[in-house]
């Protein structure tokens, strides 16, 4: 092993970690930083009722066609589903009771305050808020625009809840509904609270807040230098491993890495290049990346399904417990049966299958929002540990048709398939040890972020 080298590839990727950050510092910082918001949470029944916050009527107004059919297309047969993104992608007026304490002249960026009694509204900080918006028949003139470090960041208006304006949003066919308002620490307290927080019964709305394109490319720039050092690190760890490690297991794999050293680098490109290409298109659908977040974030509050096992293990906040839910998907799910099973069915099938995934962790895990792109800082280890395993066990899921349709003298086909075979079994040993390592890191970041 070239010190040099390794010394040089963990520059590359120590500089790419500290990329990430500048870049989530400065979209951050151009939104007003990391400052105390909101959490609206709307009422699935009248009876419904929180112990905190301030109680405030909610009116959607008629959403763009986008956001029907993204809700559509995701929340087909989840209704709760479809309940939650409307919610959170829709515009909406807010009436809130205490309107003259929360929302005075100090915290306005232009024009005035709402009159009393009057059809009037406030925007929250925009470039460009509109001179009016319409609620079913009503339409509100908007006469003053909220400094961004006071918006409550819920893609709504807000207004002070006056009777008479009540009445005028509120409907049979289009009823108001009720929610309560409340600081951003206080709702995380209470919803990792299950004893004091009612599941079920509310809708949680919150701030959608996004990368700017320019920190956005930044930071995906930032990551391909941590995985391209990463990648460069493991492979050249294989070919010093395997000069030696001569156990009967470990030993045969770690040689094949070595000697097929292209094919393994060839599988790095192409199973993160299809990462990076799938979170620069995604950049451009956001509702498609937030219906994608909203359903496996479901799944995993469900406590049904692998995503589900794995959610209750960690909100058990015992690491040991969610490592092993975490190693028990990732290799008997995403391993053996989504890609070395399928390649000795069909000969390299699985290579697909991982690919696949790539573009799936793309689509889900663009760090385009802010929440996201700053859990990634440190996930991003993950993501490259976790695609390590899946890219060593596509490398002996692709020997399977190397051996089968490269003859070599004196065997014959089933000997070359039962090589590739037990290739396969004592490649997975190594693969095994890749992710645990993941799992246990993932674990570790995971819990500790949620703290």
């Amino acid at each position: 092993m070239s010190w040099l080298r390794t010394i040089v590839w963990l520059l590359v990727a120590g500089g790419g970690i500290g990329v990430t950050f500048r870049a989530y510092h400065e979209a951050s910082e151009r939104d007003g930083g990391e400052r105390p918001n909101y959490i609206l949470f709307v009422a699935q029944e009248p009876s419904a009722r929180l112990s905190r916050g301030t109680p405030v009527g909610v009116r959607l107004l008629a959403p763009a066609e986008d956001v029907v059919q993204t809700a559509e297309v995701f929340g087909a047969a989840n209704p709760s589903f479809k309940r939650s993104f409307l919610y959170n992608h829709q515009e909406k007026v807010v009436l809130a009771p205490d309107f003259g304490n929360r929302f005075t002249a100090k915290v306005l960026a232009s024009g005035r305050l709402p009159a009393a009694g009057a059809e009037e509204v406030l925007a929250e900080a925009s470039a460009h808020p509109p001179a009016e918006i319409t609620a079913g028949r009503q339409v509100l003139k908007v006469v003053g625009v909220l400094r961004r470090e006071d918006s409550p960041k819920l893609n709504a208006f807000y207004a002070s809840d006056d009777p008479v304006l009540r009445r005028r949003l509120d409907s049979k066919k289009e009823p108001l509904g009720q929610g309560f308002l409340v600081p951003q620490e206080e709702a995380k307290e209470m919803l990792s609270s299950g004893d004091r927080f009612p599941r079920g019964q509310f809708t949680t709305v919150a701030e959608i807040q996004r990368l700017p394109r320019g920190p956005y490319h930044s930071y995906l720039a930032g990551m391909a230098l941590l995985i391209f050092g990463g990648s460069a690190l493991l492979i050249q760890a294989y070919g010093f491993a395997a000069q030696r490690i001569t156990h009967s297991w470990l030993g045969p794999p770690l040689t094949e890495l070595r000697q097929r050293w292209r094919l393994l680098a060839l599988l790095h490109v192409a199973y993160f290049g299809l990462y990076f290409a799938a979170a620069m298109i995604i950049y451009e659908f956001p509702l498609v990346q937030d219906g994608m977040l909203m359903l496996v974030g479901q799944e995993v509050q469900g406590g049904s399904g692998p995503l589900g096992i794995a959610g209750q293990a960690y909100a058990s906040r015992i690491i040991p417990l969610a490592a092993a839910a975490t190693l028990g998907v990732n290799f008997i799910v995403g391993s053996l049966l989504m890609i070395t099973v399928p390649s000795l069915i069909i000969p390299g099938l699985g290579v697909l299958t991982a690919w696949f995934r790539a573009i799936v962790w793309g689509l889900l895990l663009a760090p385009a929002v802010l929440s996201l792109a700053g859990a990634m800082r440190f996930h991003s280890l993950t993501l490259l540990l976790e695609g390590e395993g899946y890219v060593l066990a596509a490398f002996f899921a692709m020997l399977v048709p190397v051996w089968l349709f490269s003859p070599r003298a004196g065997r014959s086909v089933g000997a070359r398939y039962g090589h590739a075979l037990l290739m396969n079994l004592k490649g997975n040993l190594l693969v095994l040890i890749v992710l645990a390592l993941a799992a246990v890191y993932e674990a570790v970041e995971v819990i500790l972020q949620m703290g």
